[in-house]
C-alpha cells in the first residue's frame, strides 16, 4: 500500500498522537505561539465574526493552541485532521477552554468542507507532508471565499540541513517533509490560482534548541529555565530585525488571496 494513501497516514499520525504528550507550556512552544500570533495580527487582523479554517489540529492537541487564541478574538473556528486521536485531543482542548469549534476528520488533499466557505485559512506546516502538495493547495483555494485571505507555511530549504541530520539518526518525528525556497513555493501558489501578497518566515530558533527544550520539558521540566534563557535573544531578533524574520525561519510563511472574481 502507498505510504501516502489515507490509511497509512492516518495510522502514522494516530501513533504520534498516542506517543506524544502535550507540550503547551514548553518555552519553545510559547515562542512558537508568539510568532503565530504575530502572523495573525499582521496578516488577518479583523477575524471577529469571520470563519477561519485550520488544516491539521496538532497545535490544538499538543502545541501552540493558536485556534484557542483565535476563538477568544471572536473568530468562528473550524478545522480538520487525518488522525482521529488528534481530533479527540483538540476537542478536549477546546472544551477545557469552554470554546466552540467545528472539527472534522479529513485529508488536506480532499478537504471535508464545501466550496467558498471561509474568510480565512491557516495552514502552517501541513501540505509538505505528502508529495501531492499541489492538490492540497488547490483544495485550500477551493474552500476559500472569493477575496478571502490565507496564511500558508512550509519548511524553508535554507534550514533543511537540520532535517537531514535528524532524519539520518531517526530523530525527526514528523515523517516525510518537503522543503522549499521562497521562489519555488511562490511559483506553486501562483500556479494554483493564488495571489501572493506578502512573504515572511517564522521560528528563527535552531531546530536542535527546540528538540532540547521539548526533551527537557518531558524529562526534567525544571531545567527548561535554561532553554528559556537561550530562546530570548532569538525572540528579540525575530521580533525586531525584519531581514531575519523574513528569511531565516524554519517555516516560510506566505499571505495569499483568492481573486474576488473567482
Amino acid at each position: 500500500m502507498d505510504e501516502f494513501s489515507e490509511k497509512p497516514l492516518k495510522n502514522f499520525w494516530d501513533d504520534k498522537s498516542r506517543a506524544t504528550k502535550p507540550f503547551f507550556d514548553a518555552p519553545s512552544t510559547q515562542y512558537y505561539f508568539r510568532r503565530e500570533k504575530y502572523l495573525f495580527e499582521e496578516w488577518f487582523r479583523y477575524i471577529r465574526g469571520k470563519k477561519i479554517l485550520k488544516t491539521d489540529l496538532w497545535n490544538e492537541a499538543k502545541n501552540t493552541k493558536i485556534l484557542v487564541w483565535a476563538c477568544k478574538q471572536g473568530a468562528i473556528a473550524c478545522g480538520f485532521d487525518i488522525s482521529s486521536g488528534i481530533i479527540e485531543e483538540a476537542c478536549s482542548t477546546m472544551k477545557k477552554e469552554k470554546l466552540n469549534a467545528t472539527f472534522k476528520y479529513g485529508d488536506v488533499r480532499k478537504i471535508p468542507f464545501e466550496d467558498n466557505q471561509f474568510d480565512f485559512f491557516y495552514s502552517m506546516g501541513t501540505v509538505e507532508h505528502t508529495p501531492q502538495y499541489e492538490t492540497s493547495i488547490k483544495e485550500l483555494y477551493r474552500i476559500l471565499k472569493p477575496g478571502g485571505i490565507g496564511i500558508i507555511g512550509v519548511p524553508n530549504r535554507l534550514r533543511n540541513w537540520t532535517f537531514k541530520v535528524l532524519s539520518k539518526v531517526n530523530m525527526f518525528p514528523y515523517g516525510y517533509e518537503k522543503h522549499f525556497t521562497k521562489k519555488e513555493f511562490r511559483t506553486v501558489l501562483e500556479k494554483c490560482g493564488f495571489e501572493v501578497l506578502e512573504e515572511s518566515s517564522i521560528l528563527s530558533i535552531p531546530f536542535l534548541l527546540r528538540v532540547l527544550d521539548l526533551f527537557l520539558y518531558k524529562n526534567a521540566k525544571s531545567l527548561c529555565i535554561l532553554t528559556e534563557v537561550f530562546l530570548r535573544p532569538f525572540d528579540l531578533v525575530e521580533t525586531n530585525i525584519k531581514t531575519i524574520r523574513d528569511n531565516f525561519g524554519y517555516l516560510l510563511a506566505f499571505k495569499v488571496r483568492k481573486s474576488a472574481k473567482s
